[in-house]
This record gives structure tokens, sequence and C-alpha cells, in this order.
């Protein structure tokens, strides 16, 4: 799509599209699109392999990158999740692949040392497993006020460092749409979800 979109550009070989990039989005061309690598095997095996295999993306300016401390953003723009080991991301001397950041880590005043490392410089996503970091809700999807102080005081702390904010492993039907909305309402960048089609409809809503 992105080569549709840059018809300059030849992702084997060829000249680089003069001017600024379009993104694959009609309605808006500057909007990057994430691309969420879920690593489930070795990340020391797998990640450098995934980096290869993105390079002609990024030889075409197609990427997201760090260019001498500056965040040069591309149609595209890679998140790593999962198993991946975020040395392997820090230490990238062409950083054009960023990491999925423990939200968990980013909002206590007692919080682990290795919080300070992530930011918008080497991370995009703050994430957490909801029911990991919030625990469950009601049947009807009612939380009680140390559970939204909890979410709040996260997505501060993510949104001080530059990162957006998703939460995976939300709650189903029929609890679902009442935790998306408190989410949406507590400045949660990224719902995931499983229902697609419900969540379309209450996008819609939002809007």
């Amino acid at each position: 799509m992105t080569g549709d979109r840059n018809p300059g550009i030849d992702l084997n070989d060829g000249e680089d599209q003069s001017g600024p990039l379009k993104g694959v989005f009609v309605a808006n061309a500057t909007t990057s699109l994430i691309l969420l690598v879920d690593v489930k095997t070795d990340s020391a095996a797998t990640l450098p392999v995934i980096m290869k295999q993105l390079s002609p993306l990024r030889k075409r300016g197609l990427l997201t990158h760090i260019d001498s401390s500056r965040t040069i953003q591309g149609p595209i723009t890679v998140v790593a999740t999962g198993n991946t080991n975020f040395d392997t991301i820090y230490e990238a001397k062409d950083r054009f692949v960023f990491f999925d950041a423990p939200l968990d880590h980013q909002w206590r005043e007692d919080n682990p040392t290795d919080a300070k490392l992530y930011n918008k410089d080497n991370s995009y996503y703050a994430s957490v497993s909801f029911e990991k970091a919030i625990w469950k809700p009601s049947f009807r999807g009612d939380l009680s006020d140390e559970q939204i102080t909890k979410i709040k005081e996260q997505v501060r702390g993510a949104h001080t460092k530059g990162l957006e904010v998703r939460y995976w492993d939300t709650p189903g039907w029929p609890a679902g749409e009442k935790i998306w909305a408190q989410l949406w309402k507590e400045g949660v960048d990224v719902l995931n979800v499983d229902d697609l089609k419900r969540a379309k409809v209450f996008l819609g809503k939002q809007s």
C-alpha cells in the first residue's frame, strides 16, 4: 500500500521519492500506520531477523526512525512487543524499531529503576494486561475508585514520557463497552479488543 501511495519508491531497487511520503490512510496521509510485532520466540534470535526484513523499508524512508536524537516520522512505525528484549532496541545504532514499554512500571514513586530508561526515543507504547494491572471489574463493568485512580496515574506516567497507553486483555461482553468508555475517558490511546464490530460501533459514538 505504501508503494501505491508513493509511486516514486521502488522497494527493491530504485530512487526515493522526493518530497514528503504519504501514509496508507487516505483520509489523513500524515498518520503513521503502527505495525505491532508480537515476538513469541527468543528475542535475541528473532529481532535481528525482523530488522533485516524491514531494512528495505528503512532504506526507502518509510519507517519512523531516530536521527541524531530526533524522531523522524515515516508512513509506518514499527513497535516490538511480546518477548522483545529492550537492550536490542536500546543499543541499535540505527533505531527504527521501538519498544512496547511496561505500563505498570511508569507511574509509582517506587518504580523499578528500569522505568527511567523508557521514553519516546526508544519506545512508542506503554502497555500492560488490564487484568494484571487493574484486576477484574464487576460483571457489569463497574470499576472502584482505587482502580480508576490507578488507570489515571498509569496514563499520566506514560504520557509524561511521551508514550501512548495501551491496555490488552480487556474484558469482553457484557462489561467490555463500559470499560472501554472508562479507558477512553481517562485518555487511554489504544483500545485492544477482540470484538471489532462492537468496537467500531463504540468508536463511532465517541467521534
